[in-house]
């Protein structure tokens, strides 16, 4: 069984992809997801995500 931290890691990285996917951009995802633009792309680097 994957530990807590693990856990949020994946769900944070599906929430992620799935908002750049619907969004179509770094900023109109990264205010659906009510994080900043910076943030976001610190989490994408840190989770091996593209912008789609």
């Amino acid at each position: 069984m994957p530990g807590l931290r693990e856990t949020l890691e994946q769900l944070e990285k599906k929430l992620i992809t799935e908002a750049l996917q619907k969004q179509g951009s770094i900023r109109k995802a990264a205010t659906l997801l009510k994080i900043d633009h910076s943030t976001l792309i610190r989490k994408m680097k840190k989770y091996n995500v593209d912008k789609m």
